[in-house]
Parts: C-alpha cells; sequence; structure tokens
C-alpha cells in the first residue's frame, strides 16, 4: 500500500526538544561532531503517538526474541525494505530475512531525533550503544494503519 503525502511535514528533535519546518538542508547537522563518547542530554518522553510507536517497534527488531521469529521481522519491514548496513553492505528485505538471528551481543537505542517527513512518515534517529556503536536512522511509514519499517542506514562511529 502507497502511504500518503502531506504538507503536515514537521521535525522534532529529541536534542533540540523543538518543533520547525523541515530544511531541505542539514537534517543531520546536529550530529555533527559527534564521538563515540560524547554525552548527550537524555531524549524528551515522546509527546507524539506515532513517535512512541515507532521508538517501540524498532526497539524491538533489536529483541533476540523478535529477530528469532521471522515472521515478526518481516511483519515489521516494508514490502521494498532496504537497508544500508554499518559494514557498508547494502541488504534487501529477501537477504534480511533469510539471515536475520538474534544480535551477537545486546544493542540499545539512544533515540537523538525523530523527524515528521509526512502525515504517515517518520525518520528517528538513533545511538545503537553495545559492544560496537553505531549511529543509525530509520525511515518509517504507515501502511494500511499500521507501522512499518521503510529504509534503516547505520554508520560505524570510530573509537
Amino acid at each position: 500500500a502507497a502511504c500518503r503525502r502531506s504538507a503536515d511535514a514537521g521535525t522534532r528533535s529529541a536534542h533540540a526538544g523543538t518543533r520547525s519546518a523541515v530544511d531541505a538542508v542539514g537534517l543531520f547537522d546536529d550530529l555533527d561532531g559527534f564521538a563515540a563518547d560524547d554525552v548527550l542530554p537524555a531524549p524528551e518522553p515522546a509527546a507524539d503517538p506515532d513517535e512512541a510507536a515507532v521508538v517501540r517497534l524498532e526497539r524491538e527488531l533489536l529483541r533476540d526474541e523478535v529477530r528469532a521469529d521471522r515472521a515478526r521481522v518481516a511483519a515489521l519491514l516494508h514490502p521494498e525494505w532496504e537497508e544500508i548496513g554499518a559494514s557498508g553492505r547494502r541488504w534487501s528485505r529477501e537477504q534480511l530475512l533469510a539471515e536475520v538471528a538474534p544480535l551477537a551481543s545486546p544493542v540499545e537505542l539512544e533515540l537523538l531525533a525523530a523527524h515528521r517527513v509526512a502525515a504517515d512518515a517518520l525518520l528517528i534517529v538513533w545511538r545503537g550503544t553495545g559492544a560496537t556503536e553505531a549511529l543509525r536512522s530509520s525511515l518509517w511509514v504507515r501502511a494500511d494503519g499500521s507501522w512499518c519499517q521503510r529504509f534503516h542506514q547505520g554508520t560505524p562511529l570510530q573509537g
């Protein structure tokens, strides 16, 4: 199902705690210069119920019991899902579903920002912490009333 486009596009940054119009340039400017050992303020609780739902679903994708359930992972990924992993590998939905398994070590999600890019689309930017650290972004779209991840990218943090 196609997602609807909307003029109701805004930005909510957990780092800045403000809402403003989406800028065509500088979406990730808040992240420039962050190092693996930088301390960020704790994110504000999600005021937007869609944001809270998407962050909960993103965290679900990090849980071993979900990653061990191929059908559950498939239900969370858009039919045209793709990823550029922290390794630099480009993944299709089919490739991921063929190899998905519990993570080698736990990863915690630290929300850096959430951006509403359309009425039914949210971009979340987060730091994955654990044995290795990476900055990550995920685009979630709502189709047929359910949120699904459309795209994910990870960029390793150099320690």
